[in-house]
């Protein structure tokens, strides 16, 4: 069986790409035909995986194999390259990387300012921090907590050589694009993916492998609880199924010797990234104990200010509106007046108020379009 298996996951002279692509996806019980389908994805596709072998796959588990493609077209003509820092070869874009994380298993833990940054509170500056998760084969998990930062202050070093025009779009988006990097540096530092490929590497698929649920065992008794389980979750955990069907779900796991922890290695292992570093040395982070103290809020507008409800609009054709309503238009023509009001030295008196104002309708703009925007 063994020899089979090898057999059907090995690559052959006269396979075209369709079939070798046809050799991959699916989901996987037998370390033998795992590990020949990572071995034949390792030589013929871009791998990204926890590693290049499996030893066991736990009870109820199995390996899946998905695969994508980028468009290696330039972004600028709708593809999702771009041209990597230096001339080194091409990036991938922010959509292709989260195709690829969502078939490596990457979970996103958190996404937030970084806490106790006292320079988030102006609204040029963005520190961004993401937290994601990705579970290896042997069931332990890695984490990493990612930082990255905008600073488009006046006097900045990241404003050197760029344009006015660039600098206003940064500046109007600053806490999205501090998102999108940080959670770009997290999804290659998980999935061991490189910051540059050729075309070449980029024409071939992505097989993204991960360890999965599927109930699946040899064992009745653990088939019998596993098919329970997976009906009490299907109908909608214990509280829905015992409205739909009047009883609770009535069943538990049998008892079992917990599994030892192998050379005293932890349940996860951490690793704190600053992305603005080009070559960054992931440093061990222990747990924290207690949570951590909340964000440092913005400041709000002081009380008898002119026009002291910082959420809607204050002049222009949408005076009165909720930041939050704004279009796309209106919000980017609202956000430059402000600024161009702040610039103006005849506005001077103004100049706090309005940056107070500012930091706030980025404040309020972000809650509302946070999950359209990524």
């Amino acid at each position: 069986m063994a020899d089979k298996a090898k057999e059907e996951a090995s690559p052959k002279p006269e396979d075209t790409p369709e079939q070798r692509a046809e050799r991959i996806p699916g989901f996987y019980r037998n370390t033998v035909e795992a590990n020949a389908r990572l071995a034949y994805a390792a030589k013929m596709f871009n791998l990204v995986s926890p590693a290049t072998m499996v030893g066991k796959i736990p009870e109820g588990h199995a390996v899946a194999f998905s695969m994508t493609t980028v468009d290696v077209r330039d972004v600028k003509v709708g593809g999702e390259t771009f041209e990597a820092e230096g001339g080194g070869g091409l990036s991938i874009m922010k959509s292709a990387l989260l195709r690829i994380a969502a078939g490596a298993g990457i979970v996103w833990e958190d996404s937030r300012l970084t806490p106790n940054d006292p320079h988030n509170d102006h609204p040029d500056y963005c520190n961004w921090e993401v937290k994601a998760v990705v579970q290896d084969f042997d069931q332990t998990y890695r984490e990493v907590i990612v930082h990255k930062r905008n600073d488009w202050r006046k006097g900045a070093a990241q404003r050197e050589g760029k344009s006015d025009k660039f600098i206003k779009q940064e500046r109007i988006f600053i806490q999205e694009k501090a998102e999108s990097k940080a959670m770009n540096r997290a999804i290659r530092i998980l999935g061991a993916l490189r910051p540059s490929y050729t075309l070449e590497q980029l024409k071939k698929p992505f097989v993204m492998v991960k360890l999965v649920w599927t109930g699946e065992s040899d064992d009745p008794e653990l088939r019998r609880t596993f098919a329970m389980m997976g009906a009490a979750r299907t109908l909608g955990g214990r509280g829905a199924a015992a409205r739909l069907f009047g009883q609770e779900p009535n069943f538990q796991l049998p008892q079992a010797t917990p599994p030892p922890q192998m050379l005293g290695a932890p349940a996860r292992r951490h690793a704190v990234i600053d992305a603005d570093e080009e070559e960054p040395t992931p440093a061990p982070r222990a747990r924290a104990q207690a949570p951590e103290p909340p964000p440092t809020p913005r400041p709000a507008a002081p009380a008898g200010s002119a026009g002291n409800d910082t959420t809607v609009v204050k002049f222009g054709k949408n005076k009165g509106t909720p930041i939050a309503e704004l279009s796309e238009e209106s919000y980017v023509w609202y956000l430059e007046a402000l600024e161009a009001s702040i610039d103006d030295p005849e506005r001077e008196r103004f100049r706090d108020d309005n940056l107070l104002h500012l930091a706030a309708v980025k404040a309020a703009r972000r809650g509302a379009t946070a999950e359209g925007k990524y």
